[in-house]
């Protein structure tokens, strides 16, 4: 082994090495079609800026190191095409190709190109640009691919020795041996450069030490210890003393020192392989200073180890230094004692002390975890050689680092995705670390160029790039910025880093990183975000409104987004709530003052929820397949008769079953999202086409009507929150009125998220936005539960109340919605939310009656025994509706877990204070009342207990014994349920209560138990359940919420609806000596309701059953009787121009029935009619009532008396 081989690496070397290895036509061919676009479109020489970045950290760690960076300079440095490269370009062209632009291939260079960069070997995260390419367009769209994998496999190859040497730790020396094994010669080369850098200490690969100045070793082959078979092969048999003198007869000195080893080590020689003796002899005499062989060719302990000590002992004594041996094969943490062993025996024995410091290394297919488990075991390996999982990476083949153009001609640009992963930040950036007074990175912060730099000392404020993550606060220590120039107007403009240097780099970087972030499982991932101004940035520079946007748009004046309503279950209790990203404090801290309802709650948005549904949806797509996996697997196990078959299907079976866990876990939030809705062109052409109104005049309805939609996405989590959801839904009744005609579509699609899938829905009719919203009114009203102070009693009145209006709205959805398009509004789904919200109901009502207090303290203890057993179950009615076929494979693994665990720790309390009941309560007071407390106590068991006199106390005890027997029982399956579920572990304040209540009932159990009761054990018979209160389930009340008609300046609806049709007319009317001669009947609007034969109306052809909308100019759509005849009056001498309407036939016959003198109050001020106890269609949204005190479009009103002829 030899770490001492020159370094001769130089910038001369590494340009050579990426000149043949990396020249300009090393692209796609893509990107010479995309450059001659732009070229003929002569856009070639726009500036334009490109970013380098990758989206996920490798090998699900929390870190990377950035390297390739040399390389990528070189290859910048030399970028120019040859004759022979333009020739071939022209022959794989298209023919049409214009000539010319072969001859600006030919001249062209990186002269014009700028790159800024991290320095090699620096620890870098996800998402954060690494390079910033910046240049003519056509050039810079040239560069990706070189760039991509001159990065790619530079980085992911460190990345990865960098977690073998965090696995390794600092003792061990770290030695690549991956060549054999790489993908090519370039990829071997490549891999000993960035191994290097990345923290390994040696490398066998003897060009890259030639190249790179990396210290090289090696040591010898199984090949070379075969070969040889008996000690006649070894030549020449002498070796000259290192102090110099006549040679001495190694073979002879050997064997002597074999006899004496053998003996010490109480081995045989027969064990002896001659052939590997003389290998180590003929390798000692040619290396006698670095001798270190492989010792594992036949049997460690039986011969390797016995003839490298005779050989090292020989070297030894003629003033040589061994080095020490190699494992390659077998149990290498056994193999590494029993040779350490034997090496200490010798030094002591032999008095020979450089025994003691003799090297093992160790090289088996060694991989990240391998290594990590070496650690964990007792050992003597000093060295550690790494090769296939170093080099090719096995647990992951690719970083994945893209390249995206971010500004051209000084304006940003970004990428809009369906799949929110893909969707990049626009706009040329800064990139600045900011770290603790400890020097630790906390938070990489992306800002726009013309951004100031954030200042140490200073708070600030950013938008994390994580998903589902909230709005940050901190104030930074330090501030460094990240990236540098590095490559300018064609040339390097700062000194290469060689590779010891980035090593170097590299090793302090990440001893910065918090031990957190740098742990191999499990990590902290590390936070990244961008400031406010980069939102902005994206918002403008967003092409289209898209949800898909990993950024969703601010709001006006730069304030931040609004979150979109979430729907999920309470992690602690249960409770189906709405989650946000931000807290109501720090958005007060942000505005000075929380906005109205009718803005939201909160502007703070959760900025990567649509990623959080794509990744719901993935979830949901692995889940799937591990159910088709499951399937087969079940139907495979039935089918066969073969018992091997058998038992490895049974064995896939547990690992599905596994996963299958895992992947629900996952899934632990009830999510219902909406989609931004742009209303602007649809309503303004509705407007102009059927309305016949300038569309421009209704631009501040529209928007009042979006913002009112914008908001309810954000509804504070109070009874403010039900009320502003409430008016949107009943808004929404006018906007059906007005809009949606049965003879035209808007072509608006309303998208909402299935909450238990994830998967999108999307639906025309506006039915389904009503049903969504009602459900959202419901998983709102379980937040406002959840959020109640359940110490005190009205803080459980207010629960109770939340969760039974909760309970109302999903069972007024089920009973309202006929056709589900999505699973989460299914029958099914609905029917366990409503059984859901009544379990939380009960379980407030019992804690009610545990904190209320009673003077009877039997009864009290009773009551909560039977309380609690209804708690246990209902909750056990809610896992039966959980496993229904149709949502058991998409109900979140952790709702299932809580509700077992409640239904257990539940029935447990039931017990409880049954035993409390019958020992703690013993002696009567009031023996009046004896009897009567008997009977209850055996009227609480569902059947009366067998041979047990409840008289005596005796048997009271035994009783009692008995359930708190059956508590524990129940308070041990509710914890191991509490532990097998990933999410529930990490809820602390549940377990907290779960060992609460278990040690309780074993101090009680322990408390009653005597060391001399030889008494038969007694069976407790199960708690009868019953409640004090039973649950009210309320249907949401529309009419507390009153609203305006928002477009209520198009007209009455009785008249202007989106179902009617008119003709409009202009009548010129001039009073006659017998007046107009018409008659007037009806308000808003006015109905003509005859007109006179002959007279001045008719001959001006004013027709019975014309509505007037105008009179002078003046509008009168919502003007009163009297106000339309005193317009006609005041008109005296003067020619009158009205403007009238007429319904078309079929129309006009229908209006009759109707109520067209409706008062304004009553048209522009109402609210949509239900029944809760009489189910209509949601499809049609047809409401009916049955009372006289609202007014629907169908109820009838008779018309007040005609007026006099006019």
């Amino acid at each position: 082994m030899n770490g001492n081989m020159a370094t001769l690496e130089g910038d001369a070397a590494l340009e050579l090495s990426v000149r043949h290895r990396v020249p300009p036509l090393l692209t796609d061919l893509y990107q010479f079609s995309m450059a001659y676009a732009y070229w003929r479109a002569g856009r070639h020489a726009e500036p334009a800026v490109f970013e380098l970045f990758f989206r996920e950290n490798p090998f699900g760690g929390a870190f990377s190191l950035f390297a390739g960076l040399s390389d990528c300079l070189m290859f910048l440095k030399n970028f120019s095409f040859s004759e022979d490269d333009v020739e071939y370009l022209r022959s794989v062209l298209p023919a049409n190709t214009d000539p010319k632009f072969f001859c600006y291939l030919k001249e062209l260079d990186c002269s014009g190109v700028s790159v800024s960069a991290v320095p090699e070997g620096s620890v870098v995260f996800a998402r954060v640009p690494l390079l910033e390419v910046s240049g003519p367009l056509a050039v810079v769209q040239l560069l990706e691919t070189s760039l991509l994998c001159l990065v790619n496999y530079a980085s992911l190859v460190c990345s990865n020795a960098a977690r073998f040497r965090v696995a390794a730790g600092s003792r061990r020396r770290l030695m690549e041996m991956g060549l054999r094994r790489a993908q090519g010669p370039d990829g071997g080369l490549s891999a000993s450069r960035y191994a290097y850098i990345g923290g390994f200490d040696l490398s066998s690969n003897a060009l890259a030490g030639r190249l790179f100045g990396i210290p090289v070793a090696g040591t010898m082959a199984h090949s070379y210890v075969t070969s040889f078979s008996s000690l006649e092969e070894v030549w020449p048999q002498t070796l000259v003393p290192n102090g110099g003198g006549a040679p001495v007869d190694l073979i002879a000195l050997s064997k002597l020192w074999l006899s004496r080893v053998l003996k010490l080590l109480s081995s045989s020689l027969n064990q002896i392989r001659e052939g590997e003796l003389a290998s180590f002899l003929s390798y000692a005499i040619a290396y006698p200073h670095n001798f270190l062989p492989v010792i594992d060719s036949y049997s460690v302990s039986g011969s390797g180890v016995l003839c490298f000590c005779a050989v090292a002992l020989s070297l030894t004594e003629l003033l040589y230094a061994p080095l020490g041996v190699r494992l390659d094969s077998g149990d290498l943490c056994r193999q590494s004692l029993e040779v350490r062993k034997a090496f200490r025996e010798c030094s002591k024995h032999f008095s020979v002390p450089q025994f003691e410091s003799l090297i093992i290394v160790g090289t088996n297919s060694i991989s990240e975890q391998s290594l990590a488990e070496l650690n964990k075991k007792d050992n003597e390996i000093d060295v550690v050689g790494v090769g296939t999982h170093l080099v090719t990476c096995t647990r992951q083949p690719s970083l994945g680092c893209v390249y995206k153009l971010v500004e051209v001609r000084g304006r940003g640009r970004m990428k809009l995705s369906e799949d929110p992963e893909k969707s990049t930040l626009p706009g040329r950036k800064a990139v600045y670390r900011l770290l603790d007074s400890h020097g630790h990175p906390q938070l990489d912060l992306l800002c726009l160029w013309e951004e100031a730099a954030p200042v140490a000392g200073v708070p600030l404020k950013c938008f994390p790039l994580t998903e589902n993550s909230s709005v940050q606060s901190m104030t930074p220590a330090q501030v460094t910025s990240l990236r540098s120039e590095v490559f300018l107007c064609g040339k390097i403009s700062s000194p290469l880093s060689s590779a010891s240097e980035s090593r170097e780099r590299a090793q302090a970087s990440l001893q910065t990183l918090n031990s957190h972030h740098r742990r191999l499982q499990e990590p902290v991932q590390y936070t990244s975000g961008y400031t406010p101004w980069s939102l902005t940035s994206q918002r403008e520079t967003a092409p289209i409104a898209t949800s898909s946007s990993p950024i969703e748009a601010m709001g006006k004046h730069g304030t931040r987004p609004k979150r979109m309503t979430d729907r999920q279950v309470d992690s602690h209790t249960g409770e189906l709530m709405m989650s946000d990203s931000g807290s109501d404090e720090d958005f007060t801290q942000d505005t000075g003052s929380t906005e109205s309802v009718r803005k939201g709650c909160d502007p703070l948005v959760s900025t990567q929820r649509s990623k959080l549904q794509q990744r719901r949806a993935k979830l949901n797509q692995k889940i799937n397949r591990e159910l088709l996996l499951r399937t087969g697997a079940e139907n495979l196990y039935r089918a066969s008769s073969n018992q091997k078959v058998k038992e490895t299907v049974a064995l896939e079976l547990s690992f599905v079953n596994s996963n299958l866990q895992l992947l629900k876990e996952e899934l632990e939030e009830l999510n219902s999202k909406t989609r931004d809705l742009d209303l602007s062109v649809p309503l303004q052409e509705f407007i102009s086409e059927h309305y016949g109104e300038e569309p421009s005049l209704y631009r501040s309805e529209i928007q009042e009507f979006m913002e009112l939609r914008q908001a309810m996405r954000t509804p504070s989590r109070n009874d403010a929150g039900p009320e502003l959801l409430m008016e949107y839904f009943n808004q929404l009744y006018f906007l059906e009125q007005r809009f949606f005609s049965p003879h035209r579509s808007l072509g608006l699609h309303f998208h909402w998220y299935d909450s238990l899938t994830g998967v999108p829905s999307v639906q025309r009719a506006l039915a389904f936005e009503k049903g969504s919203v009602l459900f959202n009114i419901g998983a709102l009203y379980t937040q406002i539960g959840a959020r109640q102070d359940r110490s005190t009693l009205s803080g459980i009145e207010n629960a109770i109340d939340a969760f039974q209006r909760a309970a109302g709205a999903f069972l007024y959805l089920r009973e309202n919605f006929s056709h589900a398009p999505s699973l989460d509004m299914s029958g099914p789904a609905l029917s366990m939310l409503v059984r859901l919200m009544v379990a939380q109901v009960q379980e407030c009502v019992c804690e009610k009656l545990i904190l209320s207090s009673q003077e009877n303290k039997l009864k009290v203890l009773l009551q909560a025994a039977q309380e609690a057993a209804r708690v246990s179950d209902v909750y056990s009615l809610v896992l039966q509706a959980m496993s229904v076929p149709l949502l058991k494979d998409y109900v979140p693994f952790s709702w299932i877990s809580m509700v077992q665990v409640k239904t257990h720790h539940f029935r447990a309390l039931a017990h409880y204070h049954t035993a409390a009941a019958l020992c703690d309560c013993s002696g009567f007071q009031d023996k009046d009342n004896e009897e009567g407390d008997i009977k209850a106590l055996i009227q609480i068991h569902t059947r009366e207990p067998e041979k047990l006199n409840l008289h005596d106390p005796e048997d009271k005890r035994r009783l009692g014994k008995a359930h708190l027997r059956k508590a524990i029982i129940r308070h041990e399956e509710a914890l191991r349920l509490h532990g097998i579920c990933k999410m529930l572990r990490k809820m602390d304040l549940l377990q907290e209560v779960l060992a609460h209540t278990h040690s309780r009932s074993l101090e009680k159990y322990s408390e009653m138990d005597q060391e001399d009761d030889f008494c038969e054990l007694a069976e407790a018979p199960d708690i009868q359940s019953h409640t004090q209160q039973k649950p009210d389930i309320r249907a949401p009340d529309f009419s507390v919420v009153r609203v305006t008609d928002i477009f209520h300046r198009l007209g009455p609806l009785s008249v202007f609806s989106a179902r009617n049709r008119w003709i409009r007319r202009s009548v010129c009317l001039i009073r006659g000596e017998a007046g107009l001669g018409l008659t007037l009947r009806g308000d808003s609007p006015v109905l003509v309701a005859g007109v006179l034969p002959g007279g001045c109306a008719a001959e001006a052809g004013l027709r019975d059953g014309d509505y007037i909308v105008s009179v002078n100019g003046v509008d009168c759509r919502w003007a009163e009787h009297a106000e339309v005849v005193h317009a006609l009056k005041s008109c005296s001498e003067q020619a009158i121009e009205l403007h009238v309407i007429t319904l078309q036939m079929h129309q006009t016959e229908r209006r009759l029935n109707l109520s067209p003198g409706a008062t304004e109050q009553q048209q522009c001020s109402r609210v949509p009619e239900q029944n809760p106890h009489r189910p209509s269609s949601l499809w049609s949204w047809s409401w009916r009532t049955t009372g006289v005190s609202r007014r629907t479009l169908s109820s009838s009103r008779s018309f007040p008396e005609s007026q006099a002829m006019y």
